[in-house]
């Protein structure tokens, strides 16, 4: 790899990590519009319990949205320079949401569920948070693809 190769991907690795912290930000505005409507609640007491952390609700927010943004920006980071390679804006997206769709099966029907940390999807309750969480993932992707250049030339959006 060429000096000028590798700075290149540092530079859309850090680009991504800004892009997937501000559509975790997005996603997260949308959780908790979904709290609010009690369509969903976070199991975080659940997790945390299991490895001994006790924390009152402020202070538990704060912490779980902190790592879902961190969380959000290595994603970005990760998925990048990938995503970038790809000709147009809406192959950016459609690649953005399958990203997206890999974390949610990977972490909340994969390996969550499988250490003990969730409920499977299809035994979690209320019966709407995997619903709200796979579709909350799919607008974080949607962003992620969307936001990782600016819009299309018109010759890119005949292609």
């Amino acid at each position: 790899m060429e000096p000028h190769d590798s700075r290149e991907l540092v530079l859309n690795a850090a680009k991504g990590a800004a892009v997937g912290f501000a559509a975790s930000t997005v996603m997260g505005m949308c959780m908790e519009v979904a709290r609010a409507s009690e369509a969903f609640a976070p199991p975080q007491r659940k997790l945390l319990s299991l490895v001994g952390i006790r924390m009152q609700r402020p202070r538990l927010t704060a912490s779980t949205t902190a790592l879902h943004l961190c969380y959000g920006g290595v994603v970005g980071a990760l998925s990048g320079p990938l995503l970038q390679q790809l000709p147009t804006q809406r192959a950016r997206i459609i690649g953005g949401v399958a990203v997206a769709g890999a974390v949610w099966a990977v972490t909340y029907a994969g390996s969550n569920p499988s250490v003990g940390w969730m409920e499977r999807p299809t035994s979690d309750l209320p019966r709407a948070r995997p619903w709200v969480t796979f579709c909350a993932h799919l607008l974080f992707g949607a962003l992620l693809g969307a936001l990782r250049s600016p819009v299309d030339s018109p010759e890119e959006r005949n292609a």
